[in-house]
């Protein structure tokens, strides 16, 4: 599957756009809202049991704010992680496929709140990283990789993957915050299986200009496990502090072009707020690296360092969506 067929290729054929312009922090929103996401290690998945109509309105807030893509309240589900939270297999799966129904739904009920075509509107089912199952930010280091084999990592994936494969209203397959080559050696593996439901993009964390959370070389390392991957229509980072978004992004561009593949992979950028994770405190620390006015800004930063998929992380909201969406869509 090439570029050519990705779900991207209509949108970025608008007149005025520079970007897709992707969702936000899901979590961020949620606590926003005033939902309390510490009890327990499902985060945000918790509330698709228990307040699903919560979880819809976040995807809509996004939407509204100029989000051509709703990713689904799945990052941190797992049956490993519902299966300790008192779920069955059967509930698990329920709840992951709940997931998809309630960003799909949220598309459908949007009609004229933004400028984009409601049509064209897409859903990414998030896999975020086997990292994310322990809840006690593996997922910010990777050091989970020397403790599990590239078999136990597709599996992981795989048994979420099965979970939604009947859901037609999945457009992509989004494999977020993946800190180390192994599991991204496990997801080029599977993606070569013809095994997902859907195109899929890859995005990691990195912990400076060049460097995985779990230190490999992303442009030397990594990218290179991804290129021959059809499946894979995008790569790029994701929870990543955005001072480190233009050198990492120059990086993956030299590399596709020495690889002869820029035509065949998009780039993509949806960084944190620039704050860091502590995993002792369970929380948030520092100070943002942009207000939402400058977050907005610098996107057209990130499409002139080859950025096609632009959107949040960890703690931006819909008012740093809005300010992407102005800044890389002439007519929003």
């Amino acid at each position: 599957m090439s570029t050519r067929s990705s779900p991207f290729t209509d949108l970025l054929k608008q007149p005025g756009r520079r970007a897709v312009v992707l969702d936000g922090g899901l979590a961020t929103e949620l606590e926003h809202q005033g939902q309390d996401l510490s009890q327990g290690d499902l985060w945000s998945a918790r509330l698709l049991a228990e307040n699903p109509e919560a979880v819809q309105q976040v995807h809509r807030a996004y939407y509204a704010a100029g989000a051509d893509v709703a990713t689904t309240c799945s990052y941190q589900a797992s049956h490993q992680g519902f299966a300790q939270a008192g779920y069955a297999q059967d509930a698990a799966d329920e709840l992951m496929r709940r997931s998809v129904q309630l960003a799909d739904a949220a598309r459908c009920s949007m009609h004229d709140h933004t400028s984009n075509s409601p049509g064209r509107r897409l859903v990414a089912f998030s896999c975020g990283t086997y990292g994310a199952v322990s809840a006690d930010g593996t997922e910010y280091d990777g050091n989970f990789a020397d403790k599990v084999t590239v078999e136990q990592l597709m599996d992981f994936h795989m048994r979420r993957l099965e979970a939604v494969a009947h859901e037609t209203a999945i457009d992509l397959v989004a494999f977020e915050t993946i800190p180390c080559a192994k599991e991204l050696e496990a997801i080029a593996r599977l993606a070569r299986t013809q095994a997902l439901p859907a195109p899929a993009w890859v995005s990691v964390s990195c912990k400076d200009d060049s460097h995985t959370c779990h230190g490999e070389d992303f442009a030397a390392s990594c990218l290179p496990l991804l290129i021959d991957c059809d499946a894979i229509v995008a790569v790029g980072f994701n929870c990543t502090a955005p001072r480190h978004i233009v050198p990492l992004l120059h990086n993956a561009r030299c590399a596709l072009e020495q690889h002869r593949a820029q035509s065949r992979k998009l780039l993509l950028a949806y960084p944190n707020s620039g704050e860091g994770y502590v995993s002792s405190q369970q929380g948030w620390d520092g100070m943002p690296d942009l207000t939402a006015e400058q977050y907005g800004s610098a996107a057209r930063q990130w499409v002139a360092a080859g950025a096609r998929l632009i959107g949040g992380c960890c703690r931006t909201t819909p008012d740093h969506i809005r300010g992407v969406a102005a800044n890389v869509i002439d007519h929003f």
